[in-house]
This record gives structure tokens, sequence and C-alpha cells, in this order.
């Protein structure tokens, strides 16, 4: 637009509303999943082209028989019949055969609670009656020497009588049969162990134990400290130079008793 002095000017554009309107409404996100309570479908109950006691006119006049499927809802009175498991199933442990990997079933069994002074050559024939024992480990106090009571019995593969007769088959037999079993005055407990660790966790706690009671030994050996009225009572003094040269040695005595005297 051209103006009076020939310069050309820009049109005038209204202000811009700056009032704030309010926001349009929300629309409903759709749900890919069925409310409940609605159909999912249907499902054919009866198809008159599948029925073979209908004739061909019977067939194109009938129709299909629908029920819808998906409307099923669990209401609070209906019987559940799900089980509440709070834990998990106790499943048996899984049979050792030639496909198994790892270390395998026990061999060897941990003997606790017999007597300490038993001999190795008792204890083993005790045990080698349910197999051929390879070797027996007792184990001893490193502070006092004296054994504490457990020892590890290791079986072997050996064959016996035409049959074979397996370390872990021992292990077991031993176990089942010699658990609570008396040995001279003391009733064993035996079981088995696979790696050793039930026999390392039984002797750590014996040689606490035994350390705890060494403790409490030394501790009630110890003498109280007198009580101060009584602590110059027959008190004499260490030999010196003095003493050598025919000093006369000095001699303490409570003041009660030096009364008595005199």
């Amino acid at each position: 637009m051209a103006t009076a002095n020939g310069a050309f000017g820009t049109p005038h554009e209204p202000a811009s509303d700056t009032t704030l309107k309010p926001p349009t409404a929300w629309k409903e996100r759709p749900q890919t999943l069925l409310t409940r309570g609605k159909a999912k479908g249907y499902r054919v109950v009866w198809d008159p082209d599948l029925d073979g006691k209908l004739s061909k006119e019977q067939r194109k006049s009938a129709t299909l028989r629908k029920r819808d499927c998906g409307t099923e809802c669990r209401t609070e009175d209906r019987l559940s019949k799900a089980i509440w498991r709070p834990a998990p199933y106790n499943l048996p442990p899984c049979k050792v055969d030639r496909h198994s990997i790892g270390p395998g079933e026990a061999q060897q069994v941990v003997v606790i609670y017999f007597d300490a002074f038993l001999s190795g050559s008792v204890s083993k024939l005790s045990f080698s009656t349910y197999g051929s024992v390879v070797s027996i480990q007792h184990k001893a106090d490193p502070e006092t020497g004296s054994f504490l009571g457990i020892a590890l019995i290791k079986y072997r593969n050996v064959y016996r009588d035409e049959l074979d007769c397996t370390a872990v088959e021992s292990a077991k037999r031993a176990e089942a049969e010699s658990d609570g079993r008396r040995i001279r005055v003391h009733t064993v407990k035996v079981e088995v162990d696979r790696e050793g660790r039930r026999f390392k966790k039984y002797v750590d706690h014996a040689l606490k134990k035994a350390e705890e009671e060494r403790t409490k030994g030394k501790r009630a050996s110890i003498v109280p400290a007198p009580k101060s009225g009584y602590e110059d009572s027959r008190r004499i003094s260490s030999p010196t130079s003095e003493c050598a040269q025919g000093s006369v040695l000095e001699v303490f005595c409570p003041s009660g008793l030096q009364r008595d005297h005199e």
C-alpha cells in the first residue's frame, strides 16, 4: 500500500488473542484388551453343512448356531480350582547315571559323638561291614592333641561275593544302619558327606567349643586381688647390695598384728 510520500507500508495486523482457551476434552484411548463381560468372539455350535442327516433343501434354509465366547468372568461366589502353594514343590533328587555331570553321589560318611579314645582299627572294623573302607580321617585338637570324636570314613567300589558293591551304596547303608547305633559307651550319629563340608563344619564347631571352655577355665583359675588392708602383710623387700653387707631385712606387718606382738 502506497503512502502520501510514496513509501510503501505494511497493512496493520491485529494483535493475537492471548486469552487461554480451555483444553479440549481428552479422547479416551482405545484399549487393545476387551473389557470384562464383552464377547471376544463366537463359537459355532452347529453347522448344517456338516450335518449328514439333513437334505439339500434343509441345509439351504438352516442357519448356523453360534455361541459367544470370552464373556466368562470369575465371580466372588465361584470356587476357584487353583491350589494355593506357599512353597515350591519338594522334588526328589535326580538319580545319577552315566549322563550326569558333577561329583556324583556321596561316597563317604561323617561320624560324630563316638568315643575319642576309640582306636582307628576298631572304628574301621565297625564300618567295614557295609563296604570296603579306603581311609578314616580322625581330627584332633591342635592345642591339646586329644581326639574330637569326629571321623570321616570313605568307601570304594569293590567286587564282593560275585556282586558289585559300589561306594555310594556302602555309604547309604552305613547311614541307614549305623545312625543312632551304640559303639562302646557312646551313641554315634552318621551322615553322608559328599564333599566333606559337614565334616569341616562339625570340626570347626568342636574346636570353637573347646577354645571357649579353655578360656572359661583360665578365668576361673585367676586368684582375685587381695584387699587393701592386707596388701603389706608378710611382705619382705627384695635383697639388695646392702643386705649382702650385713644389713637387716625389713619386715612389714599390719598395725593390728604389731600391737598384739607388743
